[in-house]
């Protein structure tokens, strides 16, 4: 039983695809599959926002299950996450990468989204 091998099975079967996306090094662009799933406001820990001109934004948190491999932990601060073909983009908040033994199995994280003409350098 390979447990990181089962996760990738069900990663690749299941999740959706996105781009670890490196504006200024698009060389070092990686597309894979993971799971977006929004975070729930149990305890309103993530409610925040910000008044723009036309009204409230939320700033929608996503839990993110990904491989163990790319590190979400150690990043270049302006890396983004980008789906549904660069439509949707966030960035990491927090990682850690999940152990099993010593082998890394998978990546969780909490991701934030970014809207149109948000610069991750400008937050």
């Amino acid at each position: 039983m390979n447990i990181k091998k089962d996760i990738g099975r069900l990663l690749s079967r299941y999740g959706r695809q996105v781009t670890l996306y490196f504006p200024n090094q698009p060389a070092k662009n990686k597309t894979y599959k993971a799971f977006l799933q929004p975070l729930r406001y149990k305890n309103k820990i993530y409610l925040e926002g910000i008044l723009s001109e036309i009204g409230f934004v939320d700033e929608g948190h996503y839990l993110y299950i990904g491989p163990a491999e790319p590190s979400l932990t150690d990043l270049p601060g302006k890396t983004e996450i980008r789906a549904d073909g660069g439509n949707e983009r966030y960035f990491v908040k927090r990682a850690e990468r999940v152990y099993n033994g010593e082998q890394a199995i998978y990546s969780w994280a909490v991701l934030q989204t970014l809207h149109e003409g948000e610069k991750l350098w400008e937050l």
